[in-house]
């Protein structure tokens, strides 16, 4: 699979790609375009971000942090966030491990 192909950029909603999903993790990209957000949100498991295209503004807490591609974000368990693109087209992956 080629992630960059497989996901279709739209005005209407982020565009969240299933990977893989077992019993270990689960596996997806999230596709953003420029100004979308990606409403706020909590994740109960521990949860690895990391940027393939694009940049991203992260908002945790009051923190601002802004990823670019190859960054990686270690995203805090029971903490409400949320993501806007920065570029045309951004691309993230997301790895929520279920141990």
């Amino acid at each position: 699979m080629n992630i960059a192909k497989e996901i279709t950029f739209s005005g209407e909603k982020p565009f969240v790609l299933a990977i893989r999903n077992t019993e270990i993790a689960n596996v997806f990209a999230v596709g953003l375009i420029k100004d979308q957000v990606l409403p706020k949100h909590k994740t109960q498991l521990p949860t690895l971000l990391i940027v393939l295209r694009g940049s991203i503004l992260f908002r945790i807490n009051s923190e601002e942090i802004k990823l670019s591609a190859l960054d990686t974000y270690q995203i805090p368990i029971d903490s409400e966030h949320d993501v806007t693109g920065l570029d045309e087209e951004n691309i993230f992956l997301i790895t929520k491990e279920k141990v």
